[in-house]
């Protein structure tokens, strides 16, 4: 019997040591923004995939942060992107970086008003559970997946079949649910008309309410970084609204510009503010290819770096 629990207890060592080895790994995003924290922080710009999407045809596929960088020489930026992340995501970054006792200069947060939406934040395979629980327990990193295996901490938060089922609205009206206008999985390479304008009300026309959960990270993140005396400038991503109102005239700059006062509203509660440039892009400066986004080309990401650097210069003036 002794050797037997002996045996036992060397065998959960031997597990215990492997996890320790194997279960150490982190996805690239943290690996990153652990080596940045070791060092002193200037800029750090956390984004999704509108810093790093461009168009094919783009003689400069620089990520936007590297535009930026260029508008602002005598600063250091970094950024820290991933297709997806969300305000959840940004939340969790300041505060593991809070815990780290490093302070950056300024925080380039951006607001894109599609993370509002169902599909975006209902999607299952963006929720980000595992990135969530490495930042808010660097501690227990090796022992992820073992936890994950009994259950131990969040997984599949959503289900397919809940975020299937989840309502659809174009503003108060309930017009379906998700597994009838989310076309991300869409086959071939063209929509028709109305995929489009279904895309449209899917992504943007939404009615944003004030107890929406990426809207309380959004207050959360402005008392993290406000004992620390960071600054945070929030920005609202362009939007194809020359497109938007082309398949819902009359409708769609309404909708957008009416969510994006909440957002304003939601940051002025917390003495912050919105630098709002959902509706500052034309048309021709987007790169999307199957349905309207919020991707841009160079010329748009000139644009958006430029405001930036301007909003960055302009923190930096004495009151």
């Amino acid at each position: 019997m002794r050797r037997l629990a002996r045996n036992v207890l060397l065998f959960a060592a031997a597990v215990a040591a492997l996890q320790g080895v194997v279960g150490h790994k982190v996805p690239k995003e943290i690996g990153r923004f652990d080596r940045a924290l070791s060092r002193p922080m200037d800029i750090v710009y956390f984004c999704d995939s509108t810093n790093f999407a461009y168009a094919r045809e783009d003689a400069d596929k620089r990520r936007m942060s590297r535009v930026l960088q260029d508008r602002l020489p005598d600063r250091e930026v970094f950024a820290l992107d991933h297709g997806a992340f969300n305000m959840r995501m940004y939340l969790a970054l300041c505060r593991y970086m809070v815990r780290r006792g490093r302070k950056p200069d300024l925080l380039i947060v951006p607001v894109n008003m599609r993370s509002f939406s169902p599909g975006w934040d209902r999607r299952p395979d963006w929720q980000f559970e595992r990135e969530l629980f490495l930042l808010r327990h660097p501690r227990l990193r090796c022992f992820f997946k073992p936890l994950a295996v009994f259950k131990a901490v969040p997984t599949n938060e959503i289900s397919m079949d809940d975020y299937q089922r989840t309502a659809v609205y174009c503003g108060d009206e309930l017009v379906g649910t998700v597994a009838q206008f989310d076309l991300a999985e869409a086959a071939g390479t063209t929509l028709t008309e109305e995929q489009i304008r279904k895309t449209l009300i899917f992504h943007y026309m939404y009615s944003l309410k004030r107890d929406h959960r990426l809207l309380r990270a959004m207050r959360e993140i402005v008392d993290t970084l406000r004992p620390i005396g960071a600054k945070v400038i929030f920005y609202a991503t362009p939007l194809p609204v020359d497109t938007g109102e082309n398949y819902l005239p009359g409708r769609f700059r309404k909708a957008v510009a009416a969510n994006v006062e909440i957002v304003k509203s939601t940051l002025r509660e917390k003495d912050a503010a919105l630098l709002d440039l959902t509706q500052q892009v034309p048309a021709d400066c987007f790169s999307w290819t199957l349905y309207p986004d919020e991707h841009l080309n160079q010329r748009g990401k000139a644009v958006v770096a430029d405001r930036l650097a301007e909003a960055v210069r302009a923190a930096n003036d004495p009151p």
